[in-house]
């Protein structure tokens, strides 16, 4: 364990090591325990397939058939069987099968296959990372930069990555006063969709400007209040609207009242001494 986490810890002596491959790593841990980096394995390369039937694992057909007594389709596949001492049936099963080569090293012991795997990770530059969560090292993987594994913990239903991201989520929620502001007008609007007052279209479309604003009023580009105002303008209440809409003409009528009174007072008076005089 000590070589594997001088090598790819990354934050094993970071100020040092940081700058350097695994390679130089590795190489240099060697240096410094005054060993030999060298390693040997024993590297077969084969084409199993060869070794099925029709095919004979221990000799070829052509040995025991005499290749030039045998009918061939024309002069040139026979002339090329003579020459390699090949049967045509045998170019024939040969041509039917895909052939891919079996590569594979062969190890005598556990230090061999632990090794082997170590050098494959030398080969393949892996980085180690220890687990915030759990503490124990994975392997990072492509350009994802996290603290966390995907291994589940004993008496645990999440891994850690997963265990991670809902306790951020809620120091989010915790610190930050625009989001729940921003899901009390979401549920609001969301009811509205679903008894028809509000267009889903039109729903999705505010939904994204509402994260987009709340974005920024979290960045601090815009103020809480003017976050909250925008929210309630997003989409009026039809009713509320209506109510005021029908107290304002009432309140008009009222205002007006006593000046109707007047005009029809004043037009009665008026017939009246026209037609008494």
């Amino acid at each position: 364990m000590e070589l594997i986490t001088f090598v790819f810890d990354e934050e094993y002596h970071p100020s040092i090591l940081k700058k350097m491959s695994t390679n130089q790593r590795y190489a240099l841990y060697y240096r410094a325990n005054d060993c030999s980096a060298r390693y040997e394995y024993q590297y077969i390369f084969d084409y199993s397939e060869l070794e099925r039937k029709p095919l004979s694992k221990y000799f070829s057909a052509a040995q025991l058939i005499d290749i030039e007594d045998e009918k061939y389709e024309n002069v040139e596949l026979r002339a090329f069987c003579v020459k390699h001492h090949v049967l045509a049936e045998e170019i024939d099963a040969i041509a039917e099968l895909t052939c891919d080569p079996m590569t594979r090293f062969q190890c005598s012991s556990m230090e061999d296959m632990l090794m082997f795997e170590f050098g494959e990770m030398l080969t393949k530059s892996v980085q180690l990372r220890k687990c915030k969560s759990c503490g124990k090292h994975f392997i990072m993987k492509g350009n994802y930069d996290t603290n966390y594994c995907d291994r589940v913990s004993e008496g645990e239903s999440r891994n850690c990555q997963e265990l991670a991201a809902q306790e951020n989520y809620k120091k989010k929620m915790a610190d930050n006063t625009a989001i729940p502001l921003y899901q009390k007008y979401y549920k609001r609007y969301a009811v509205r969709v679903h008894v028809r007052q509000i267009k889903e279209l039109d729903f999705k479309k505010w939904k994204y400007q509402a994260m987009t604003n709340r974005d920024e009023c979290s960045d601090g580009k815009i103020t809480l209040s003017e976050f909250e105002v925008w929210l309630e303008a997003s989409f009026p209440n039809q009713k509320k609207r209506n109510w005021e809409k029908g107290h304002m003409h009432r309140c008009g009528l009222l205002l007006y009242l006593p000046v109707i009174t007047a005009m029809r007072s004043s037009s009665t008076i008026t017939h009246s001494y026209i037609i008494n005089k």
